[in-house]
């Protein structure tokens, strides 16, 4: 049934492609359980990058496709990409620029989202560090999120 498929695109996502569960969840349209009240209410960003990047995963599984899926700066999508220390380098770089500009919310979300797409990060202890991180970015401890980006590795 299409319920069936729903459930094994997102097992399969957030199991063999490290997706979290927050964006498997978006992608299946549902509303964040937690802060959602809140959040939901302040948090006005798409996720389209991150939807689009999960759903090209599960493309490229259903299609047999070999090749990892990545994005490039502009969004667009890079099967050839390989994962690789100075990604995650350019990663914590680009959440450090946004600290520095004050948006700490997007700092913590942009570098949850590059580290999730790393196959060797669990989806589960991904979902552990983002909600420290986004707390520290409630809490608008610059500081610490400085330390908590530069502790990624």
């Amino acid at each position: 049934s299409p319920h069936d498929v729903r459930r094994s695109g997102a097992t399969t996502l957030t199991g063999r492609y490290g997706v979290t569960r927050f964006v498997v969840g978006l992608v299946l349209g549902h509303t964040p359980s937690e802060g959602a009240a809140v959040t939901g209410v302040y948090d006005r960003h798409t996720y389209l990058p991150e939807k689009r990047s999960a759903l090209a995963a599960w493309a490229g599984h259903l299609t047999g496709s070999t090749k990892p899926v990545a994005e490039n700066a502009d969004g667009s999508l890079d099967a050839s990409a390989a994962a690789s220390a100075s990604e995650i380098e350019a990663a914590k770089a680009r959440a450090l620029r946004l600290v520095a500009q004050g948006d700490l919310h997007h700092a913590v979300v942009s570098l949850c989202m590059d580290m999730a797409r790393r196959p060797e990060v669990a989806s589960s202890h991904m979902d552990i560090l983002a909600k420290a991180g986004l707390q520290l970015a409630r809490d608008g401890l610059k500081v610490e999120i400085e330390r908590w980006i530069s502790g990624f590795r």
